[in-house]
């Protein structure tokens, strides 16, 4: 079989499938690997430090699943992609299509100012934030006391804990977003505006029936990449709020890592993991659906 495979190849092409097929392998291997083992974990009762389990079969599944702790942490989690997604998809659009409009150094700049939080290291940044958000010397109610609003308990009050986490990753990632959208933008030809322009096109206009039809491929790409990372949110909520107050903050990720690290029930919290996978694979799916409903052009 591998024969008729490399026949179809001149020598030069043999030689670079020959040196890419065992590389490919062993990266296959590593990334399979653990999926496979993840799962026949998630079918045991197996804890961290043991090597003693017994098959359960679904029993993990059924109790996270029936898990009022987790089901908030879903809540949470849905909660955080909505929010995190509408945001970061309007501001990130919105920042693009004003930088499109400025001369190319101050663009280039103000790229540069977007995403250097994106460069920062979560762990930073987060304790960074967690000090701005402290009730009592936090520069954000120093700034609201001007207004004569607060002092606000940002990551201590259920109601605000969330909208808080939020802000601060839109901060840490917003860069990215802006960056892709300004490259969708740019690749639009001139000659599109100009011509709609002639015909006595406003802005309005321009934006519906020729912007956001030729940046589709850029937004569908923004929507998956944006929800896949919003639904594995973990350092932030880590590092700010440890799933605080309460579990009010908790997400899934957090929740996988402290039942399987805390708790060491490494069988629930791979059952866990793959509930998540789950979720994530059904978003994807239909953003797919969606996008894919109508021809580009």
């Amino acid at each position: 079989m591998f024969k008729n495979f490399f026949k179809k190849f001149d020598s030069k092409k043999r030689f670079v499938v020959s040196g890419l097929v065992p590389i490919l392998t062993l990266f296959t291997l590593i990334y399979t690997y653990p999926i496979f083992s993840a799962f026949f974990i998630s079918l045991t009762d197996r804890k961290l430090l043991s090597e003693d389990k017994s098959f359960i079969l679904f029993d993990n599944y059924i109790k996270v699943f029936y898990d009022a702790v987790f089901q908030k942490s879903l809540i949470n989690t849905l909660y955080f992609v909505a929010a995190y997604l509408f945001l970061t998809i309007f501001l990130g659009l919105g920042l693009a299509l004003f930088l499109k409009s400025l001369k190319k150094l101050y663009q280039t700049i103000l790229q540069v100012i977007l995403f250097l939080p994106v460069v920062t290291v979560t762990v930073a940044a987060a304790l960074i934030w967690k000090w701005m958000y402290v009730p009592s010397f936090g520069v954000y109610n120093y700034l609201l006391d001007f207004l004569n609003i607060g002092p606000l308990k940002f990551l201590k009050s259920s109601g605000t804990v969330m909208p808080s986490i939020i802000i601060m990753t839109i901060w840490k990632w917003l860069g990215v977003n802006v960056v892709i959208f300004l490259a969708g933008l740019q690749s639009i030809p001139d000659q599109y505006y100009e011509a709609a322009k002639i015909d006595g096109a406003g802005p309005f206009s321009l934006f519906t029936h020729i912007t956001l039809p030729m940046i589709k491929p850029t937004m569908e790409y923004v929507f998956i990449t944006t929800i896949l990372a919003a639904m594995q949110v973990f350092t932030e909520v880590f590092m700010l709020t440890a799933g605080g107050p309460g579990i009010a903050s908790r997400v899934v990720a957090y929740h996988i890592y402290e039942v399987g690290f805390k708790f060491l029930k490494i069988g629930e919290a791979s059952a866990a993991a793959f509930i998540l996978f789950a979720f994530i694979l059904l978003m994807t799916i239909f953003q797919f659906r969606v996008f894919r409903r109508e021809e580009l052009y």
